[in-house]
């Protein structure tokens, strides 16, 4: 298992933002890196737990399958950037998939994460997988020394957004870089930024809302 400090700046733009920012960055002559990733969210089977403290979900790019877990830090996640302990298990695809049938149940998730410390804090439950999250992500090197930014173009539950992350731990000049290359382009935000998790789970909660008001 490996752990880290997750620290990114995330944005929501519209399709036509995401398209002009783009063919700014092919004309400035940096080259983009595309690859393509499925995440599958879990929450327990009353759907109780997804704006809690837990993030759970399996990411699945090419033949690789990785389990994570993500803990909120709060006091260090604002309006624009999000901060979070994140916690990574390899699995094999076969593993992955029967997850995704079947769920993760409390002692699947204590077995993988066990030694986190932040698993003190909380009441581990079964899960079951909700559905997935297809993302087309787009790297580009836009500063030198700076991480690549990453344009995702994200599908679920018949909804396509378009969102840009930059992970990196300092982020007060990204941001001024990248709110100043906003308004240079004309670029405004497309909603609150919140992780792909809390999205999806929004989209669904709408979904089964409107199938019980019979729309």
């Amino acid at each position: 298992m490996t752990g880290n400090i997750e620290t990114e700046i995330k944005q929501l733009i519209s399709k036509n933002s995401f398209k002009k920012l783009y063919a700014y960055f092919i004309e400035k002559g940096s080259k983009p890196c595309v690859t393509r990733q499925v995440n599958y969210y879990f929450d327990s089977p009353d759907l109780s737990r997804h704006y809690g403290s837990l993030n759970i979900r399996i990411r699945l790019i090419n033949e690789t399958a990785e389990l994570t877990c993500k803990v909120p830090i709060r006091e260090r996640t604002n309006k624009d950037v999000i901060s979070s302990h994140e916690y990574n298990a390899r699995l094999s695809p076969a593993e992955a998939h029967q997850y995704i049938e079947k769920g993760l149940s409390a002692a699947d998730i204590e077995n993988h994460f066990a030694s986190i410390p932040e698993f003190q804090s909380y009441e581990l439950y079964d899960t079951i997988c909700y559905g997935r999250l297809r993302t087309t992500r787009i790297a580009f090197t836009i500063r030198e020394g700076l991480p690549p930014l990453l344009m995702d173009i994200n599908r679920y539950l018949g909804t396509v957004d378009y969102e840009i992350e930059w992970e990196l731990e300092q982020t007060d000049d990204a941001l001024l870089l990248l709110n100043s290359l906003f308004t240079n382009l004309g670029i405004q935000k497309a909603g609150k930024a919140e992780p792909k998790r809390m999205r999806f789970f929004r989209a669904l909660e709408k979904i089964r809302q409107d199938a019980s008001a019979g729309r």
